[in-house]
């Protein structure tokens, strides 16, 4: 399981005050093969006051970003949900991911 984009070396991921940004939560499946579970992961932010992670009109998480105010922020993700639907995926074990992204005044 893991977040796209995902920085290289394990860089920061950079924003902008305002501008909203999209994630991804990739499960790679056996053979490389990945799939998008954007709304079947939980997706958390260390810190809702920088960066808030948006919600689609029935409560579950879109993967969309809105950078609140400048700052640093943790996103993470767990698979399967803590809440709702059953995941499409059978996993013995939680998965997830975290980033740190990097808020930048907007100018």
């Amino acid at each position: 399981m893991v977040i796209e984009p995902k920085p290289a070396g394990g860089q920061p991921l950079n924003a902008t005050v305002g501008n909203r940004l999209k994630l991804s939560a990739q499960l790679v499946l056996e053979g490389g093969t990945s799939v998008a579970l954007d709304q079947h992961v939980t997706w958390g932010s260390s810190d809702p006051s920088i960066l808030r992670v948006e919600r689609r009109s029935d409560g579950s998480a879109s993967g969309w970003l809105t950078p609140i105010r400048p700052g640093t922020a943790g996103i993470t993700i767990t698979y399967p949900p803590v809440s709702g639907a059953p995941p499409p995926y059978r996993s013995e074990r939680s998965l997830g991911d975290a980033i740190t992204v990097i808020v930048a005044p907007d100018r």
